[in-house]
């Protein structure tokens, strides 16, 4: 029997469909973002494949990941040059953005060049409305689950 929506990437755990690669090879090379930020990162698959195919393509990319559980295997993602950082950018009620954190995911969004924001953490309908509303024309953001 084959479990849906996880998968491995590289021997770290993605929680997406088998075949979740493919779909990125061809979205991104068609919006090439200059930024991305990731909002959970939880087995590491998922931001590493992201990573290698933004590599592939050979066009100057940051990536900034938050996530809030510490995991061994993070140090692989850091290792490509990933921004992984360790604190919940959100309020405890996923209302509104922690006032620490707001003016630093703000100012990342709003950076020149097109940015893809991956909502994946723990309260993904509330990630989305909250970080929507700093999205320039042109950028994307996107969820699942």
């Amino acid at each position: 029997m084959t479990i849906t929506g996880h998968t491995a990437y590289k021997g770290l755990t993605a929680q997406q469909h088998e075949l979740f690669v493919e779909p990125f090879r061809k979205f991104l090379p068609s919006v090439k973002p200059k930024q991305i930020l990731e909002i959970g990162v939880a087995g590491g698959g998922t931001t590493h494949a992201v990573h290698d195919i933004m590599t592939e393509m050979g066009e100057p990319f940051t990536y900034r990941a938050y996530e809030v559980h510490d995991q061994p295997y993070y140090d692989q993602i850091r290792s490509l040059g990933v921004d992984l950082r360790l604190y919940n950018i959100f309020d405890h009620s996923y209302l509104k953005l922690n006032p620490d954190t707001v003016n630093e995911v703000e100012t990342y969004i709003c950076q020149p060049g097109v940015t893809l924001v991956l909502c994946d953490g723990g309260c993904k309908i509330y990630e989305f409305k909250l970080l929507s509303d700093f999205l320039k024309s042109g950028d994307y953001i996107m969820c699942h689950d």
